[in-house]
C-alpha cells in the first residue's frame, strides 16, 4: 500500500484503482471488517424501536414492549414516582455498586476519577498498540500518525467523564474492550504492543496467533500489480517532451507560410 501511494503521489484516482486491483490479486475483501459493527445492529435496532414509540406517543407504557413482545410489566411505571424502579441496577460481584450512577471514590484537583474509567483508558491504550503493526508506525503515514493521536486522546476523555457518566458504561466499555483484545490476539498476535517502555516479554518474542491470516507473499520489488495503471518513465517523459516540441515547430513553419 505504501509502495503504491509512493508511485502514484498526487493522483487519487491512480491509487483507488491500483488498491482495488491488488485487493483483487490477493483475495482480500475491503467490507469484511464492517462485519463486527453489523452484529451490533441486533441491540441498535430494538433501541431505535425502544426511542421512536416513545417519541410517536404520549404513553410511556408503549416504551415497555419491542417489536410487539412486551419486556416489561406496566405496574413497574405506576410506581416510578415513589422511587420504585423496573430494574435492580446493584452489582453484587462490585459490593453493591449502584451502576446508573457515576462511581468517582477519588478527587485529584476537583475532578472525580473512577476506578472504572481508569481500567477502561489502560485497556484502551493497549487496543490501540495491539493495531499498530510490529516495529512501530511508519513515518510519514496519516492513518499511522491518526492512530497515535487515538491512543493518547481517547482514553484521556473516558478519565475525564469517570465522574460524570454512569458506572454501567465504564464496564459496558471494559467488557467490550476485552472482547476486542481476545480477537485481536488470536488473530493478530501482540501487534506492535511490545517493546512496551522498551520491554519485551520472552512469551511475545516470535509470538505466533492461534488464528493467523495467511496473506500471500508481497510481489518481488520493481513488479507492478497487474491490471494497474502504469507509471510513467524517464524514457517515456522524454519521448512525450520531444514529441511536444516537434508539433511546437510544424506550428510555427505553417504559421509562417499562412503569413507569406
Amino acid at each position: 500500500m505504501e509502495e503504491i501511494k509512493r508511485r502514484y503521489k498526487g493522483d487519487r484516482m491512480k491509487i483507488q484503482q491500483a488498491q482495488a486491483e491488488l485487493y483483487k490479486t490477493r483475495g482480500i475483501n475491503p467490507l469484511s471488517g464492517c462485519l463486527p459493527t453489523l452484529l451490533q445492529f441486533i441491540v441498535l435496532i430494538p433501541m431505535y424501536s425502544v426511542i421512536d414509540q416513545g417519541l410517536k406517543t404520549s404513553d410511556p407504557t408503549a416504551m415497555l414492549s419491542i417489536f410487539g413482545f412486551q419486556v416489561l410489566d406496566p405496574g413497574c411505571v405506576n410506581g416510578l414516582a415513589d422511587g420504585v424502579r423496573c430494574f435492580d441496577t446493584t452489582v453484587g460481584w462490585l459490593g453493591g455498586l449502584d451502576v446508573s450512577q457515576p462511581w468517582a471514590p477519588l478527587i485529584l484537583l476537583g475532578i472525580g476519577i473512577s476506578p472504572l474509567a481508569l481500567g477502561s483508558a489502560l485497556l484502551q491504550v493497549l487496543q490501540t498498540r495491539m493495531t499498530l503493526p510490529k516495529g512501530g508506525a511508519v513515518k510519514g503515514d496519516p492513518a499511522a500518525a491518526m492512530q497515535s493521536q487515538t491512543l493518547v486522546i481517547l482514553p484521556l476523555i473516558s478519565i475525564l467523564y469517570g465522574g460524570i457518566l454512569p458506572a454501567g458504561l465504564f464496564i459496558y466499555w471494559i467488557a467490550s474492550t476485552v472482547f476486542s483484545l481476545a480477537q485481536q490476539y488470536l488473530i493478530l498476535g501482540y501487534g506492535g504492543l511490545f517493546p512496551l517502555f522498551g520491554w519485551t516479554p520472552a512469551f511475545a518474542v516470535n509470538h505466533a496467533p492461534r488464528f493467523p491470516v495467511a496473506m500471500p507473499e508481497s510481489a518481488p520489488a520493481g513488479d507492478v500489480v497487474e491490471g494497474a495503471p502504469q507509471s510513467r518513465t524517464d524514457l517515456d517523459r522524454a519521448a512525450s517532451a520531444a514529441a511536444t516540441i516537434r508539433s511546437a515547430k510544424k506550428r510555427d513553419r505553417h504559421g509562417r507560410r499562412g503569413g507569406r
